[in-house]
């Protein structure tokens, strides 16, 4: 999931006929939050990182590894974002991807948690 904040444009209040001037930022600054739930048992896993890249997901992947610990076989169900997809992740032996078909937000059960959250 993807969350951000972008800087608008505002208004001074000034003399009369004065145009203040000023330097005004406008970007966009995100995070992304990965996150592992499993839906039977309610336990869920995030970890807040700074970008979608490859090492990024593999930071994610390693601690989810840890949590999970290493005698648990885990399946893990991922969007078909670029960094899901990479030949260059380090799975480990004990977890598997498995990638949702496009167009499916509804097939995730951390979409449905979070759009659960939103309406209360």
């Amino acid at each position: 999931m993807r969350f951000g904040t972008r800087t608008e444009l505002g208004r001074r209040w000034t003399a009369g006929g004065g145009r203040p001037s000023g330097q005004m930022i406008i970007g966009d600054e995100y995070g992304y939050l990965s996150v592992a739930l499993n839906p039977h048992s309610g336990e869920l896993f995030a970890l807040l990182l700074p970008d979608m890249r490859i090492e990024s997901f593999q930071a994610f992947i390693d601690e989810f590894i840890e949590f999970v610990g290493t005698e648990t076989a885990v399946r893990l169900i991922t969007d078909g974002a670029a960094a899901h997809r990479s030949n260059r992740l380090k799975l480990g032996e004990q977890l598997e991807i498995e990638h949702l078909p496009p167009y499916s937000p509804e097939l995730n059960p951390v979409e449905r948690l979070l759009k659960s959250c939103e309406k209360n």
